[in-house]
């Protein structure tokens, strides 16, 4: 597996992951926009066999980012790439002097929570219906660098 910055032959692979894992999803026209996105870190996890996964961190003022996105194709779970993905963005955002790393998942999102947490992020808040389809409370994480 390789991590490498999202290109824009990427997305018809990368509206298919983002499809199967979020609702709303983004349009085509929202991912190329951050592929070209001075302020966005967009990096894909590919193998032999095409896209697995993908994640955007998205460069705030100052010394604070926030992870936008993260998903992994269904067929490509449990195998390691959220980690690689998430230790990629980490190391970036080091060298890029971030002190604090911020995000939201769904409350429902066990597997996300589990992710985050095992990475040193920390609950700190709740956003009340945060979410539409389905309407659903958003955790708020955070980690400091």
């Amino acid at each position: 597996m390789i991590i490498r910055k999202a290109t824009e032959e990427d997305i018809e692979a990368l509206y298919e992951i983002e499809r199967e894992c979020f609702t709303p999803s983004w349009t085509e026209g929202q991912l190329l926009h951050e592929v070209y996105s001075d302020k966005v870190y967009f990096v894909v996890a590919q193998d032999d066999t095409g896209l697995l996964g993908f994640a955007l961190l998205f460069r705030l003022e100052g010394y604070e980012a926030e992870m936008y996105r993260m998903a992994v194709r269904g067929g490509a779970r449990r195998r390691g790439v959220a980690s690689e993905l998430w230790d990629n963005v980490r190391k970036r955002a080091k060298k890029e002097r971030v002190k604090k790393i911020f995000l939201e998942v769904r409350a429902s999102n066990a597997a996300a929570l589990a992710l985050y947490e095992k990475h040193g992020f920390a609950r700190v808040g709740l956003r009340k219906r945060y979410y539409d389809e389905p309407v659903e409370d958003a955790v708020i994480m955070r980690l400091d660098l």
